[in-house]
């Protein structure tokens, strides 16, 4: 009997390991593409007996802000001289046990990079959790790893941006107007030939 309860009891630990590690502040995806208008997502979780009432989130240096995304009970501000996005509920705020998205949009940086987002977690309590650690801290903050691409990327109104299809659109434009020169010259040669036939 005593062996069994052992057993369940490591069992309960190796699986509720995992989700006790993940209960963190995160932001997604975890993985973007150079100039990208993306659209980020910042999950928060409570993991205290207490309301979390608002938390800031510091731009990475590289990303730059563009647009949030509302959230009922909340009202969300963007602090241009502090670059912090921060949301402060109007209420409770998000209760033990629950958790709460907040979605943004940020354009990436031209070059590859990592980007680094230090969050602050504020409790009713008066606590306030700093997900600012590296990977092996308690309190990690999230990462994105912006990778360089070939594939065209659209702005923040779905226009493309890659500097491929720039190029194409200022050939075809070129080749419109070649094509329109040489088509009115053709017509001027041709009314002047016949203005001379004439006389």
């Amino acid at each position: 009997m005593k062996k069994w309860i052992v057993m369940c009891s490591v069992a309960m630990l190796v699986w509720g390991f995992p989700a006790l590690v993940s209960a963190h502040v995160s932001v997604s995806p975890s993985e973007s593409q150079t100039g990208a208008y993306e659209t980020y997502t910042m999950k928060v979780p409570v993991e205290k007996e207490s309301n979390t009432t608002k938390i800031v989130l510091k731009m990475p240096a590289g990303a730059t802000y563009v647009s949030y995304e509302p959230v009922a009970g909340f009202k969300t501000t963007f602090d241009k001289s502090k670059n912090v996005i921060t949301w402060e509920a109007t209420g409770a705020g998000i209760l033990p046990g629950q958790f709460m998205r907040f979605s943004f949009i940020a354009s990436n940086p031209e070059k590859a990079a990592q980007l680094n987002w230090d969050a602050f977690q504020y409790y009713a309590d008066g606590l306030i959790v700093e997900w600012t650690g590296d990977a092996n801290s308690d309190t990690p903050h999230a990462v994105t790893t912006v990778n360089k691409s070939s594939v065209p990327q659209t702005d923040a109104h779905g226009n493309t941006t890659s500097k491929e299809q720039d190029e194409k659109n200022e050939f075809s434009a070129w080749l419109i107007y070649t094509t329109l020169g040489i088509s009115l010259l053709a017509i001027i040669v041709s009314l002047f030939a016949l203005l001379r036939k004439k006389k």
